[in-house]
């Protein structure tokens, strides 16, 4: 039988195997470099096509996905153009492609210098509300709640996607809305009160994996856009994400088993911001929080 290399020799071919990897993306990049100097709107198209029919659906892709974030990232409108199309994935899709559209979300906001504040501000309360959704019908928090304030919060993603994707306020609430344009959801509950109608009637189910990786994602946001959002109090929004008693519904909703799930570093993180945003959330509440 073959023996198993010897671990110095196995160290060694992963050392080239890096190597090389690090050789192709380098040559992509330049290569990326020329082409949006003679057409960046084509190669836009292209890597755009390219990050959804295949980046988004690879299983813990860790390179590759910068060379369509350097793309994007290289005007606002092309940061627009991939955050429309995140949007879109996260509520039109089935599962597994909504959790990467999420992650890919927050990290391209996190990263791309292009996302101004006001553009990472909704984005951030665009999560919120969907965390918030699942929760209720997750039966995290209180649903009597939910219902009085149901079309409020329906109004508020809406206008969330409207100032996420630059989309003029008018659209939302014209006849054609975001709804019919597959850019939004219908966020009222089944009779079973765990499913959401996403645009288009496909039912899909709020499952706790879910609402941990919109969570995740919202404080994985919040931990690198958090300073600029909470401080820059011009920033429009339609969710008051100053509200630190919301807040802390959320993270401790279901016996805070979404932020449990959460990764370590994230929380610790997000903790670190809590505690500059000391005009959010008070002694007693970041206390609690830091107990979660």
């Amino acid at each position: 039988p073959e023996q198993l290399p010897e671990p110095k020799k196995d160290k060694v071919k992963l050392s080239e195997i890096a190597t090389k990897l690090d050789a192709i993306m380098l040559l992509l990049l330049r290569y990326l470099d020329l082409r949006l100097v003679a057409s960046a709107d084509a190669l836009l198209a292209v890597m755009l096509d390219i990050f959804e029919s295949v980046i988004l659906h690879t299983h813990q892709s860790k390179f590759v996905q910068f060379a369509m974030f350097k793309v994007c990232a290289s005007a606002p409108q092309h940061s627009s153009a991939l955050i429309y199309l995140l949007l879109r994935l996260a509520v039109n899709t089935n599962r597994v492609t909504r959790l990467s559209a999420v992650a890919y979300l927050a990290s391209f906001v996190c990263r791309a210098k292009t996302v101004d504040t006001k553009l990472a501000h909704s984005c951030a309360s665009a999560l919120f509300v969907w965390c918030e959704t699942a929760a209720y019908q997750l039966g995290y928090l209180d649903t009597q709640r939910k219902q009085r304030n149901e079309n409020d919060d329906d109004n508020q993603l809406a206008r969330s996607f409207a100032l996420a994707t630059s989309i003029d306020d008018n659209l939302v609430n014209s006849p054609n809305s975001l709804k019919r344009q597959h850019l939004s959801t219908n966020l009222r509950s089944s009779s079973s009160g765990r499913k959401y109608e996403a645009s288009g009637g496909d039912n899909q189910t709020v499952t706790p994996a879910l609402f941990a990786a919109l969570l995740q994602a919202l404080l994985y946001l919040i931990c690198f856009r958090g300073d600029e959002i909470f401080k820059d109090e011009s920033t429009i929004s339609v969710v008051n994400l100053l509200d630190g008693q919301r807040w802390y519904r959320l993270l401790a909703a279901g016996n805070a088993d979404g932020f449990k799930r959460c990764d370590k570093r994230v929380k610790l993180e997000f903790f670190k911001a809590c505690d500059r945003a000391n005009h959010i959330f008070d002694r007693t509440t970041i206390q609690a929080i830091h107990t979660l």
